[in-house]
C-alpha cells in the first residue's frame, strides 16, 4: 500500500510489523492489540520512564499479581505492560466472579478506538506531570 509507506516508516519503531518466517511485513489494514498499543506509547515515553524495574522475574511476579492473564503477554512487551499498569495508562476488566482486585488484560485482543484515545490521555496526562 503505497499511501501509507511514509507513515510506517515513520512509526515502525513505535509500532513495529510482523515476521513470518524471517520475513517483516506491516499489515496495514490489521488491527492492532492492546498489547501493541501499550507497547507503543511506553516506547514513545521512554525518556519518562518512571519506574526502575530490574530483572524478568520481579515483572514476571508484579504481572502476575495484577493480571490473570500475564502469562500471556510477549516476553519483549512485558516491562511495558507493567509500566502502563503503573503508571494508570492501562486497567484490565474485572472478572464478574471475583472480589479480587486482579484483573483481565487481554493483551492480544483488538484495542478499540475508545480503549486507544483512552491510553492516550491517560498516557499523555501521566507524561506531562513528570
Amino acid at each position: 500500500m503505497i499511501w501509507s509507506y511514509s507513515t510506517i516508516e515513520a512509526v515502525k519503531k513505535y509500532l513495529p510489523g510482523y515476521s513470518n518466517n524471517s520475513v517483516l511485513s506491516y499489515k496495514p489494514t490489521a488491527n492492532t492489540t492492546r498489547i501493541d498499543a501499550i507497547n507503543a506509547l511506553c516506547k514513545i515515553g521512554e525518556p519518562f520512564d518512571l519506574y526502575e524495574i530490574n530483572s524478568a522475574e520481579d515483572i514476571s511476579k508484579e504481572l502476575d499479581s495484577l493480571f490473570y492473564d500475564a502469562n500471556l503477554i510477549k516476553e519483549d512487551m512485558r516491562r511495558s505492560a507493567l509500566i502502563a499498569s503503573l503508571n494508570h495508562i492501562v486497567k484490565g476488566e474485572l472478572s464478574k466472579n471475583s472480589n479480587s482486585t486482579k484483573t483481565y488484560l487481554k493483551p492480544n485482543s483488538p484495542i478499540t478506538r475508545a480503549e486507544a484515545a483512552t491510553m492516550i490521555y491517560l498516557f499523555l496526562n501521566s507524561t506531562l506531570k513528570n
